[in-house]
C-alpha cells in the first residue's frame, strides 16, 4: 500500500474538522497545505509544532451537535492525526 501524501491527509483532516465546527484547526490545515507546496521543510516543522503543549492538535475531540463524542469520526481523526505526524517526522 502506498502511504498517503501529506497534502491528502491535511485535506481529510480539514474535512473532518469543518464538519465538527473546528474552523480554526481546519484553517490551520489548509494553511499548512498551502505552505507545504511553497516551502516543504518549513511547513513540516510548522505542522509538527501543532502537536505540542496544552490546547494542541493532540487535544482535539470531535463532538456531535448533541454533545456526544463522535466515536467513529474520532477514531478516523486519530488515525489521520497520527499518520500526519509520522509522515512529517519521517520527512525531516
Amino acid at each position: 500500500m502506498i502511504p498517503p501524501h501529506i497534502t491528502e491527509v491535511l485535506d481529510q483532516l480539514n474535512g473532518l474538522l469543518m464538519r465538527y465546527g473546528e474552523a480554526d484547526w481546519a484553517r490551520a490545515c489548509r494553511q499548512h497545505r498551502a505552505a507545504y507546496i511553497e516551502n516543504e521543510a518549513a511547513a513540516l516543522r510548522a505542522i509538527l509544532a501543532m502537536y505540542g503543549g496544552m490546547g494542541s492538535f493532540n487535544d482535539i475531540v470531535l463532538y456531535s451537535d448533541s454533545g456526544q463524542v463522535a466515536a467513529v469520526d474520532n477514531d478516523e481523526f486519530d488515525r489521520l492525526r497520527s499518520a500526519l505526524h509520522a509522515l512529517c517526522y519521517n520527512k525531516l
